[in-house]
């Protein structure tokens, strides 16, 4: 799919951007951290950065192969990472705007859930792996230069991420607490939003992954179908087999052929002037 690393870089970067929104997720993010001081809730911004950058590069490396080690489909962890982004948007409703209650008891939220789910949900893991399979997988020179090229796009990413979260003082800041009430309210009701339409994409992907394995459910009604036929095959060659067949079809015609004889004869004895037989 892809030759150029400039255009890897690029593609990585573009696709990964729209989806991880740091500049619409800086409201969340600024009522997240809002019990902090600005130097704190700085430090917390690039150290979301940086998680980004390590959890979405370690799931571009290594993503595809734990899902196949642990059988885990895309669907699945659409699921679990909703479930994880609704709970994270309804304790945002529950807050009463000003910033305290659970973040205050929680060491570092710079992870979770600023990280993961906010930031790098399941769509921007899903988006990761699908990368990772357009690549190359035997390991040589350009295979490297490839990778290397996706990790830059990476990185520009969490970069955009980390200047976003860092300024959001200036942009969501200076709102006030009535502000920043309304902002939590409408930002929360969103992300509950995002959270169900994450989930209900995994469910479709997890009922359509079902629906692909005939021996769990469609196989099933296949060989019960199959079995059916058989057991009728069987039950016409034990009646009459097929030359019993043959002999309906016989019998079926010959009252045909009679008809058709007795007309011939019937207009051979009009035309000598004999009465019908």
């Amino acid at each position: 799919m892809f030759s150029d690393p400039l255009h890897i870089l690029l593609y990585t970067a573009a696709a990964l951007l729209p989806v991880a929104n740091p500049m619409g997720l800086s409201a969340p993010f600024y009522t997240m951290t809002s019990h902090m001081e600005v130097a704190a809730r700085r430090r917390v911004a690039w150290r979301v950065a940086a998680y980004f950058f390590a959890l979405v590069t370690g799931t571009l490396v290594l993503g595809v192969l734990v899902l196949e080690i642990f059988d885990i489909s895309i669907g699945v962890v659409d699921i679990a990472g909703g479930l994880v982004l609704f709970h994270a948007a309804w304790k945002m409703l529950e807050d009463d705007g000003s910033g305290h209650g659970d973040h205050e008891g929680r060491d570092d939220p710079a992870f979770f859930p600023l990280t993961m789910p906010l930031t790098a949900d399941a769509a921007v893991l899903a988006i990761a792996i699908s990368i990772s399979g357009s690549l190359k997988h035997h390991w040589d020179y350009h295979t490297v230069i490839e990778y290397g090229a996706a990790v830059g796009g990476i990185g520009i990413v969490a970069l955009v991420v980390g200047i976003c979260y860092s300024t959001s003082h200036h942009t969501v800041g200076r709102l006030g607490q009535t502000g920043i009430k309304v902002v939590t309210a409408i930002t929360a009701f969103l992300l509950l939003a995002v959270a169900v339409e994450i989930i209900v994409t995994g469910v479709k992907d997890v009922a359509a992954h079902f629906d692909e394995e005939p021996a769990l459910f469609g196989g099933f009604g296949e060989e019960t179908a199959e079995a059916g036929e058989a057991a009728g095959d069987e039950a016409a060659d034990a009646d009459g087999g097929p030359g019993s067949a043959g002999a309906g079809a016989g019998l079926g015609g010959a009252p045909g052929e009679a008809g058709a004889e007795h007309s011939d004869s019937a207009r051979e004895d009009m035309a000598r002037g004999d009465p019908p037989g």
